[in-house]
C-alpha cells in the first residue's frame, strides 16, 4: 500500500483544523436608543461593523462601536465600546442586536461578558443585559443571557444554560442602562461569545498535535 507522501498529508491535516471553523456570513447589526417608553433605531448595518456618534435626549454617544459576523464568526457579538457621556443627568437604554444568525447552537452554552471601563462624574450606575432571542426580534425580547449592575469600574462573566434555537433565524441582543445623577461619563463593554464544545476542543488538539507532529518529522527528514 502506497503513503501519501508527507506534503499532502500535512495539507489534509490542516484541512480538517480548518473545516471546523465555520464560514462566516453578513449579518444585520441593529442599534437603538431609549429615553422613555420607545426605542428608536438610529442605525442599521450588515458590514459586521457598526460605528455611531451622536446626541440623543439628554446624552451625547461619544463613540459607539460592535462587531459581527462577517469579522468574526457567528453567533460572536464584540460591543467593544459603549461612551456616553451626560451634563443633565438622565437615563439611556442603548440596545444593539446582531439579527439573521443561522449557525445552530442546540447544545452550546453562550458566555456574556459585562464591563465597565470608564465610570466617571455622577454616574450612578450601569447594568448591562444580554438576550437570545429565537424568533429573530430585535432591542430585547427572548431569553434573558446574563445580566450585570455595576457602581464603579469592573467586570464580571455569566454564562447561560444549554440554548436551542431550532433552526434559525435568530437574534441576540445586548442592552446598556446608564443611570447619571448629573454630569458624567460612562465607556462600558459586552462581548457574546460560545463556549465550545469539550469533544471539539479534543478534535482541535489532536488535529493541531497531528500536525505538529507531521512538521517535526519533515524537518528532521530534510535536516
Amino acid at each position: 500500500m502506497t503513503r501519501a507522501p508527507n506534503s499532502l498529508r500535512l495539507l489534509m491535516a490542516l484541512a480538517v483544523v480548518f473545516a471546523m471553523v465555520p464560514m462566516s456570513k453578513a449579518d444585520t447589526i441593529s442599534l437603538g436608543l431609549q429615553q422613555g417608553s420607545s426605542i428608536t433605531t438610529v442605525d442599521t448595518t450588515t458590514t459586521g461593523s457598526l460605528v455611531y456618534s451622536g446626541t440623543f435626549g439628554t446624552f451625547t454617544l461619544n463613540m459607539i462601536t460592535a462587531e459581527g459576523s462577517p469579522f468574526i464568526n457567528e453567533p460572536n457579538f464584540q460591543t467593544t465600546s459603549v461612551n456616553t457621556s451626560s451634563s443633565a443627568g438622565g437615563t439611556l437604554d442603548v440596545w444593539m442586536t446582531q439579527s439573521d444568525l443561522t449557525a445552530p447552537i442546540p447544545e452550546n452554552e453562550l458566555l456574556s461578558g459585562f464591563t465597565t471601563n470608564a465610570f466617571q462624574g455622577a454616574v450612578t450606575s450601569v447594568t448591562e443585559n444580554t438576550y437570545l432571542d429565537a424568533s429573530n426580534a430585535i432591542f430585547g425580547t427572548g431569553t434573558l443571557l446574563g445580566t450585570a449592575t455595576f457602581n464603579a469600574q469592573g467586570s464580571t462573566y455569566v454564562q447561560s444554560s444549554p440554548l436551542s434555537v431550532g433552526s434559525g433565524p435568530y437574534s441576540e441582543t445586548v442592552e446598556y442602562v446608564i443611570d447619571m445623577a448629573g454630569s458624567g461619563t460612562a465607556n462600558s463593554t459586552i462581548n457574546v461569545s460560545t463556549v465550545p464544545e469539550p469533544s471539539s476542543l479534543l478534535l482541535l488538539g489532536t488535529g493541531i498535535t497531528g500536525v505538529a507532529g507531521m512538521l517535526r518529522r519533515k524537518l528532521k527528514a530534510t535536516a
